[in-house]
């Protein structure tokens, strides 16, 4: 199936003007068409809308989405629900269709890279959103990342784990029918790793959930009771998870005990909208470590891939949740689903161009660790899963225009590699760039050589593994220092994460202009020897001079490497005040949160007398609001945790 960028419709379709302006406002379906004509049936000018595209944006950068629409279900179909979603057959757009009072219909369309029907099957899932060449990708060294969002019980843990109540089972060895993205994935890249030879491969996962704004390792063996995990900063590995387990597997079996253990130890709770809600989002990561030698030299490329299951954003008066520990996660969930949502917007609002923009990644741990996913180095892909029942119309439009502004996120290519091998690297095609200069114009010299300089292949070698006929995921960039000003530049490499290592520089400063000048067309075959050989003289003079320069600018990189050392010594130690700080504060607040009052500790007074002292002090005091339900904490606590033992 082709998937290319389409324009996203901007406008709406108004039908029946009367009662059509509270309606919008009550759905929040955005601005009314000015100039509607009125009586029923008539449309008005904004039906020109739909006709008006915004700008394409490049497909090699932004981020892929998907759209799945998941189908009603039997309490939907019994309550009488409208289906307000429809996917018309090129499946690259979703309309959103919205009956109101009086006859008022109203319209709106949404396009993406795919939209999939509610009755589609996983297999067709895997098969169709691109996952394959983001695999590929993964193999050849890119950091990937596949991520679900969207209301609770829409699909996304369906979707990207499967069944959990199949994967649960002691003997699981994958399921045909069921299996979601991670198993296919495992199994597709066990099987493509089997078919290439002379690379040597190695595979490590981990499995971790945030719960409750807190980072727990799912395949800890004292997952229950164990302490969550830190996340730190590197310059060189962005932000991640000190003392996250990484399991190595050797087959296919290991990779089925991993997703096992994983489900069954991420927390779920039972609500009105989800029976088995996930409690946490969690991330499952498998690093594929590659090693090749080639004219002697080995290789070593880092390529990941992650799949992010976020907890689905939910209303409280739609789930019902009851109060203590639900209402805990429920407002857990929805802050740090919100911290996201700005980091999606103002990514979406800068269009790549995030120089002098401030991306609050800082905000939440969720979004710390999707930095490099998003507008990151990550090939990245979103599924943007719905639901098609008109009671829950606001959620659908809110998860269709994060997703519209997710698209216009860019991310930069970057294979994760050795910066010894990088090195190397660029010192060959350095080599074979002066080789095909001198052996051209040798040729020239003794008149064999063909008019005209020779035309060299400068593609970027990321192109070829996203074809656009498959709707292929966009390569990222180098993690950025995450800046409190905005002024980080994407795609740079801080000069002190190699420690004086000569890789760190991303180019030879001659390569571009020779490069240039030879593609540049000519005709030589008529000039005489001597004139010939006067520019092969001034070629490599100035290949001898740029030489020079590039050692002195290595003598200056060398001392500010050495500067550059010193001040990431002082700026870690500043995190680390900052880590620890923010830790007393997570305790604190926990602390606070887990009293049945959040004073009568601190002043030894019990319950009735506290209440009664601040009554009195303060009539108005609403001290309903401030007391939780112990009973109903201890009786949700309970059951947090998945509870399959």
């Amino acid at each position: 199936m082709k998937y290319v960028h389409t324009s996203f419709v901007s406008g709406f379709v108004v039908k029946a003007a009367s009662g059509t302006r509270a309606l919008m406002s009550d759905l929040r379906l955005g601005r009314t068409a000015s100039g509607m004509a009125s009586g029923s049936g008539v449309q008005g000018e904004g039906a020109q809308a739909r006709g008006t595209a915004s700008q394409q944006s490049n497909a090699a950068d932004n981020i892929k989405v998907v759209v799945r629409v998941r189908p009603m279900t039997s309490a939907e179909l019994e309550r009488g629900e409208a289906n307000i979603l429809t996917i018309p057959e090129d499946a690259r757009s979703v309309d959103v269709v919205v009956p109101g009072p009086r006859g008022a219909t109203m319209s709106r369309n949404f396009a993406f890279h795919a939209c999939l029907p509610p009755s589609i099957t996983q297999p067709d899932v895997f098969a169709r959103i691109g996952v394959r060449q983001l695999l590929e990708a993964t193999i050849a060294g890119y950091a990937c990342t596949v991520l679900a969002y969207g209301q609770t019980g829409s699909g996304k843990t369906f979707t990207m784990s499967g069944r959990e109540e199949v994967i649960d089972r002691e003997q699981y060895q994958g399921d045909e029918d069921n299996d979601g993205l991670i198993t296919r994935s495992m199994i597709y890249l066990f099987t493509r790793i089997g078919q290439l030879q002379g690379i040597n491969f190695v595979l490590r996962t981990s499995y971790l959930e945030i719960y409750n704004e807190q980072i727990f390792d799912l395949l800890a063996a004292d997952t229950p009771s164990q302490s969550p995990l830190p996340v730190r900063w590197e310059a060189r590995r962005g932000f991640f998870v000190q003392g996250l387990t990484q399991v190595e597997c050797r087959n296919l079996e290991d990779v089925f005990n991993v997703v096992r253990q994983g489900t069954h130890n991420r927390r779920v709770g039972s609500h009105e909208m989800n029976k088995d809600s996930s409690r946490s989002h969690s991330v499952m990561t498998c690093h594929v470590e590659s090693t090749t030698s080639k004219d002697g030299q080995t290789i070593t490329k880092y390529g990941k891939v992650s799949f992010v299951d976020l907890a689905g954003s939910e209303r409280l008066k739609q789930s019902k949740s009851a109060g203590g520990t639900q209402l805990k996660e429920t407002g857990s969930i929805n802050r740090s689903l919100f911290a996201l949502g700005k980091v999606i917007s103002a990514l979406g609002e800068a269009k790549g161009s995030v120089d002098n923009v401030y991306i609050p990644y800082r905000d939440s741990k969720l979004t710390k660790l999707l930095m490099d996913s998003l507008g990151g180095s990550s090939l990245a892909l979103m599924i943007a899963t719905c639901s098609p029942a008109q009671g829950y119309v606001e959620e659908t439009l809110s998860t269709l225009y994060y997703a519209t502004s997710a698209k216009n996120i860019k991310n930069k290519p970057v294979v994760q590699m050795d910066p010894q091998d990088t090195l190397v690297l660029a010192l060959r095609r350095e080599v074979q760039l002066l080789r095909t200069e001198n052996t051209f114009l040798r040729e020239q010299l003794a008149g064999k050589a063909t008019p005209g300089y020779p035309q060299l292949d400068v593609q970027k070698p990321y192109l070829s593994l996203m074809p656009d006929d498959q709707g292929a995921l966009s390569p990222g960039g180098n993690a950025r220092t995450p800046s409190t000003s905005g002024k980080s530049k994407s795609g740079s490499t801080p000069l002190g994460e190699t420690k004086g290592r000569r890789g760190t520089l991303p180019s030879m400063p001659h390569s571009a202009e020779l490069l240039e000048k030879l593609s540049q067309p000519g005709d030589l075959s008529g000039l005489p020897k001597s004139e010939l050989m006067r520019r092969l003289q001034d070629a490599t003079a100035l290949l001898h001079g740029y030489a020079m320069q590039n050692e002195q600018l290595y003598g200056e990189v060398d001392q500010l490497q050495a500067q550059h050392s010193m001040l990431q010594v002082e700026h870690q130690g500043v995190i680390t005040d900052n880590e620890r700080l923010e830790g007393k504060l997570e305790r604190l607040e926990t602390t606070f949160m887990n009293q049945s009052d959040g004073t009568s500790g601190a002043f030894t007074i019990k319950r009735q007398n506290s209440v009664a002292a601040v009554t009195a002090t303060h009539p108005g005091f609403p001290m309903s609001s401030t007391v939780p339900n112990t009973q109903n904490s201890e009786q949700n606590a309970k059951g947090t945790r998945s509870g399959r033992k």
